[in-house]
Formats: C-alpha cells, structure tokens, sequence
C-alpha cells in the first residue's frame, strides 16, 4: 500500500481517506509498540509514514482531526524513531489546519510536559554510570570483541529508545510548541507558567564532562546537547513578549548558557544557534547583567568557539561580535585583569586578515571604547603602569591596522563605488517594479530627455526673438538719424 500511496494526489483521494483512515487507525490499534526492529515495528512505522505523506489539501481538512488524534496517541508510546514521525505529522496539521485544531492541543502540551518532568531521569539513565564503572565496562567491551559489535549497536538504535525518553524528540518539542503559540496565543499564559520552570531546569542539567563521554555514548550526548540549545531558543523567543515570565530565572538561564557553550561538541550548527540565543538574550537589558559574572570565561576563545577548526572557521565572526557587544555594555565595570585580556584578544583580531573587516573594525571601535574605562585608572598608582600600557597597545594595533589597510585604500574606495552604482541600480529596478505592480508606464529615456529639454529650448528661443526686437529697433533709429 505505501508503494501506491500515489493514489492521494487523483482524484480518488477522498475516497481513500474514507476508507483506510479507520483502517489505519486499527492497525495502530491492534499492533502494540515496539522496542526491537520486528514486523510489528515495521508495521506501525509504514502507517505513520502514510499518515505524514498525505497532502494537506481541503479533502484531508475534514478528518485532520482524526489523523491528529492517531498521530498524538501514537506518539505517547511510540519508539524514537516513530515518534519522530508522530511529531512531523503533529507539526504540518497545525501548520495547514490551524483554526480548526486550536482545542486539540492540550493533548500534545501535557506529552511536552511529561518529556520536560522526565528529562533529569532520563539524563541518568543514560549518562549516570560512574565513571569508573564505564572505564571497566569499556575495557570489557575491548577484550570481546564479538560481544561489543551485537551489544554496542542496541545502545544507539532508536527503535530501542522510547520517543518520550528521547533527546531526539526533546530537540522537535520546543519547535512544535513554539508554532502552537504563534498559532493559539491564548494557550501562551498558562502553559508558560506549567513550561517554563521545567525548560530552564532541563537547560541547567550538566550531564558528564565532554572528556569523560565513552565513544558508544557521544552521539546520545550530542543529541542531548542538541535538545538543550533548542530549549535556550525557546526561551530566548519568550523574550520577546513574556520577558516578566522569564525575570525570575535570569541568573539560571546565563549559568545555563555558559555551562553550554563550555560543553556543547563542535558541531557548527548547534553552536551557531546557540551563539544566536545568546545575542538575543544580550539585547534584553534587564538579562544581559546576568552574563557580567561570566565575562572571564567567555574571554576564552575555546569556550566561545570551540576546538574544532570548522567551528572557529564558521563562528569566530558571531561569536567576537557577541562578545564585544557584552565588554561594551560593561566596559565601565571591568578590572583591570579583563581589560588586559580584551585589549589582547580585539588587538590580535584586528591582525588577523582571516576575520572580516566587519568584525575588524568591530574589535577597533571595542578597544577605542575601552580608553575611558582605562583612563579612569590614572588616579591609582597600581593600576597606572598597566593603564599606561594597554592604551600603548591600542594605539601600536591602531597604526599596524592603518599600515596594513593603506595598500588597499584605492581597492576599497573602488568596491565602495561598485556598491553604491549597485544599490543606486537596485533602487531604480525596484522602482520600476512598484511602477508596473501599480500600471504605471514607464517614462522612455529619450522622450523624458526631450521633455527636460523643451522648457529650456523655449526659453532660450524666446530670449532669442527678444534680441532680434531690439537689434531691430537700434537699426531703425541709427537709420532715422543718418536720414536727417
């Protein structure tokens, strides 16, 4: 049947949604779920599959109710694997149907809930062996070798994880329920109160330590990485309108963050997002003093960044842009011990031909920022030696980027003139577009130059015909008077 599936796009299609959708649901019904990969798995994956490859046209609106129902009910005991597919189906019926489905959330919001309730269990179940215990365990699996290939697979197989224990399905939960608050905003103020406090204790969890992560168990650890970041993007959305709900947990949500960026793996993607979460979270004025505490270890290039070269390659632009935003905001209150380090680290930045020269001229205007920070420290006999010398520092980084950048004044002024013919071109193209989507004719050139010209050709014939009058006239009167 999944081969056919392509009768849903003829026009038999609502006739085959009244006829196997009940099917479907007895099967889901009548097969229980599976924790091994065996025909009763296969089973309940192929519906679901079926279930996520209807389109989402008008015939489907009058059961989307029905499919949801299955989908929801499926997804409270499915494995990982289906239950990705529950929440794909989940998602795209409230994407397509969303105002006849408002009153069918609170099912899928209390299975977020008991996801978040859990969560802290789960984390130890999964990574809460001693450390001991799992060196021995490892050693183990090395010294039987046939006894690792059949055992370490099941560790990692999603069919043998439940979706309600699943950092996979942790990781989709927040996009769904953030959807469905776009969509219902009525559902906003009770369910971020039951939400929230559960969000930002699933974000504080710690988890292992990166080095102590045995190699069977790293990719459950990204995924719970994963499942973290997008619940600090959640939050951070909140920010924006229900920033009161927030306050109480500003302290955690920066511990949170940081712990994160110090254990998150090198994963661009994951690192990116959450380097976008914290610029957000530093736009709020209120939040932004709760990351004062931690500016020592986000001077840290490795904790921003990482250790993989994709990542400092990939972010090093973001993430010095992030930083610079927060020692601006706090350069005021700044010892003299992360003077000193910011002055290195934005000094060496402005050398580094590597970086754009956005972000160049971003580290300039932070380290020019900070002179008055480090002029106040003239009054302070211990403090002036060092003073004195971080200002050297600024200057020496200010000549060597005005040295660098002087061979290529006469290329930059020409890019700077391409952008400017470009944009003027681009003004023009979108004007002449708002024309037309209006049935405004465009003027020809020619003719819009002839009509320029024609009051001055006037002008000019009419001040013309008054100097041949008065030529005209001197003639006539030098005539009359050689005549007498």
């Amino acid at each position: 049947m999944r081969d056919a599936i392509e009768v849903v796009n003829t026009s038999e299609y609502p006739k085959f949604l009244s006829a196997f959708l009940p099917a479907f649901g007895a099967v889901l019904d009548a097969v229980p779920a599976q924790t091994e990969d065996n025909v009763e798995h296969k089973t309940r994956k192929t519906v679901l599959e079926m279930l996520n490859k209807l389109p989402h046209n008008e015939h489907l609106r009058p059961h989307d109710k029905t499919v949801l129902a299955m989908a929801t009910e499926a997804l409270r005991a499915e494995n990982e694997e289906n239950a990705l597919v529950c929440l794909r189906v989940i998602f795209d019926l409230h994407r397509n149907f969303r105002p006849s489905l408002e009153f069918e959330v609170e099912p899928f919001l209390e299975f977020v809930r008991g996801v978040y309730e859990n969560v802290e269990e789960t984390v130890k179940q999964t990574f809460g062996e001693p450390a001991a215990t799992r060196e021995k365990e490892e050693t183990t699996r090395e010294k039987k070798g046939e006894e690792k290939d059949a055992e370490a697979p099941a560790l990692v197989r999603p069919f043998a994880t439940l979706g309600a224990r699943s950092f996979k399905v942790q990781t989709e939960c927040p996009l769904i329920v953030m959807l469905l608050f776009q969509l219902y905003t009525r559902l906003i103020p009770t369910n971020v109160t039951a939400l929230l406090p559960l969000m930002v204790k699933m974000i504080g969890l710690k988890g292992p330590e990166p080095k102590d992560v045995p190699a069977r168990l790293r990719g459950a650890y990204g995924d719970f990485k994963g499942a973290q970041v997008k619940t600090v993007s959640f939050v951070t959305y909140l920010l924006r309108g229900y920033a009161e709900s927030v306050q109480p947990h500003r302290d955690a949500v920066s511990v949170a963050i940081v712990e994160l960026l110090r254990t998150v793996p090198d994963n661009v993607s994951t690192r990116k997002e959450l380097l976008v979460a914290t610029r957000h979270v530093l736009s709020a004025p209120d939040f932004r003093r709760g990351f004062y505490a931690h500016l020592d270890a986000l001077l840290d290039e490795q904790t921003l960044v990482g250790d993989g070269s994709a990542c400092r390659d990939a972010l090093r632009p973001l993430a010095y842009s992030f930083l610079a935003e927060l020692v601006h905001h706090m350069r005021l209150e700044l010892s003299m011990a992360q003077i000193r380090r910011a002055v290195y680290l934005f000094s060496r930045n402005v050398r580094d031909a590597t970086l754009p020269l956005s972000i160049q001229m971003t580290c300039v205007r932070l380290m020019h920022h900070l002179v008055e920070s480090i002029f106040r420290r003239r009054n302070y006999p211990a403090q002036a030696a060092d003073a004195r010398a971080n200002l050297v520092r600024i200057l020496d980084a200010t000549v060597a980027k005005f040295g660098s950048v002087k061979p290529q004044v006469k290329t930059l002024l020409e890019n700077g003139k391409k952008a400017e013919a470009a944009e003027l071109e681009a003004a023009k193209k979108s004007e002449a577009s708002r024309d037309a989507a209006f049935g405004v004719a465009p003027v020809p050139t020619r003719l819009a130059a002839s009509d320029a010209k024609e009051p001055e050709a006037k002008e000019a014939k009419e001040a013309t015909g008054a100097k041949d009058a008065e030529e005209d006239a001197s003639s006539k009167a030098l005539v009359g008077s050689a005549a007498s």
